[in-house]
């Protein structure tokens, strides 16, 4: 398995919140964000995943 170099730009925890995740994918030039904990790949989190939660009032 080979170690990936990431920036520090695309990097959120699971405990960020909603309202963090959606500033740092505005600001970034990314339109997703990785959610890493203890060093391990836990998913993505793109615009419309935040969009369509919000929709269903979660």
């Amino acid at each position: 398995m080979q170690k990936l170099k990431i920036t520090k730009n695309l990097i959120v925890k699971p405990s960020n919140s909603i309202k963090y995740v959606m500033t740092r994918l505005s600001e970034s030039n990314y339109r997703f964000q990785l959610v890493v904990s203890k060093n391990k790949l836990l998913g993505t989190v793109v615009d419309g995943d935040i969009r369509r939660s919000i929709l269903k009032g979660q």
